[in-house]
């Protein structure tokens, strides 16, 4: 199974950077915990395709997906890995406006990730957020500008 991850960049009033971080919703997997939203990647689906329809439809934005920032592999449960793309994402409107699958959006800079709980499969990830942001702000990497 393939599933995508949206980091998505917020306007920050000092020189560090933001992200959006989302706290699933009760009655779901891991709920009360925060996570970069996304999903699976459907059959015939590129990553981009599948994580502006997922951002759609649980945030009710229409997203720019940029760079690739990050790939592994996780466990979901145990004996079933998949592969998790996190890409750095542009959105048009407030993300934290219309939330569906989550009962809370905060904006959070890139060193205090770690004040907040994380499900597992962003829980690694956010460690190594701050450094691969910086990396993808590279010209070459094909990543959106800064805002």
């Amino acid at each position: 199974m393939r599933v995508v991850a949206a980091v998505i960049e917020a306007d920050s009033r000092d020189a560090t950077p933001a992200v959006w971080a989302f706290r699933r919703g009760p009655g779901r997997a891991h709920a009360g915990l925060y996570e970069f939203p996304g999903g699976k990647v459907e059959p015939g689906e590129t990553d981009e395709a599948a994580l502006a329809r997922e951002l759609a439809e649980e945030l009710s934005v229409v997203a720019t997906v940029g760079a690739k920032i990050h790939e592994r592999q996780a466990m979901h449960a145990p004996g079933k890995p998949f592969d998790i793309a996190f890409y750095r994402v542009h959105v048009d409107t407030d993300p934290s406006a219309k939330l569906v699958d989550h009962d809370d959006a905060q904006k959070v800079g890139l060193d205090q990730l770690d004040t907040l709980s994380w499900a597992p499969g962003d829980e690694t990830f956010i460690h190594l957020l701050p450094e691969l942001w910086t990396d993808a702000l590279a010209p070459e990497s094909g990543a959106l500008p800064q805002s």
